[in-house]
Order: structure tokens, then sequence, then C-alpha cells
């Protein structure tokens, strides 16, 4: 899934992490926004740790940017979360029709692993990809 993270949501230390560990990817003030990578760490304390935070509503790692990659490097996780609109969670039946109306009409394919939600601060939306070149070519609401 795709999240919405915004530089006042990251707490300062874990800002400050980042700033020591991961300079430029750390969201400053002046920043445009930017898609980034935020893969859990490969060290499985580290991972465990910060999963149980997540489930119980702390910090989770696209919260911590000392673990954030550069995009291109995640492309090929992403491909493997691209899903039919159909078998994407987080949307009603009624929803993912008006959804593949949408696509439909914007002349995307609905029937291809192409698609994600995207989840912020209020209902999730769909980002719809290019398969072959994994950019992103819709972000869609639902109703």
């Amino acid at each position: 899934m795709l999240q919405l993270v915004q530089a006042y949501d990251i707490d300062a230390h874990e800002l400050a992490l980042g700033r020591q560990k991961n300079a430029e990817l750390v969201a400053y003030w002046y920043n445009l926004p930017r898609w980034i990578w935020a893969p859990l760490p490969q060290d499985s304390h580290e991972r465990d740790k910060i999963v149980a935070s997540a489930l119980f509503g702390g910090d989770d790692v696209v919260s911590m940017p000392r673990y954030f990659k550069h995009w291109e490097q995640g492309l090929p996780a992403l491909r493997q979360q691209l899903k039919k609109v159909d078998d994407v969670k987080y949307f009603s039946s009624a929803e993912k029709n008006a959804l593949k109306a949408r696509m439909r009409a914007a002349g995307l394919a609905t029937d291809q692993l192409n698609s994600m939600p995207l989840m912020g601060r209020d209902r999730p939306l769909l980002a719809v990809f290019n398969p072959s070149s994994l950019k992103i070519t819709a972000i869609l609401k639902a109703k």
C-alpha cells in the first residue's frame, strides 16, 4: 500500500535520526511532495520492534526517515504488490465498480495487476500504475 506522510507527522527524535543517517531523503519544510520507499529493516530485532509498535498505534517505518530509500529501489517490491482493482482491499463492491468505471473512462485497464490503495488521513484513493514503467498514471477517488 502507498501511504501519504507529511513532514510534520514525523516525530522530532525520528527526524533527527533520519538527518544523521539518511539526510538526502529527509523531508524539509521547503520540499515538494515526493515518492520514497520505506522498507522494513533487514535486522529482525529492529523489524519486529517496528511491527509491534505499528500494531499498537506507534511509529511505523513510513515515519522513520532513517530507513527511507529511493523510490526506484523499491520498484521490484512494488510490482509484487500490484493487484487488479477487484482484488484491492479497503474498497466496497460499489466503490470498486465506481473505480472501474473511472478507470475505463480514462482508458485504463481494469483487469491488469496495476492498482494499489493510497492511504492518507481520509478515505483511501486508488493509485493506478503503468504496468511496464511503474509510473503512476492516475489517482482516483472511490466516491
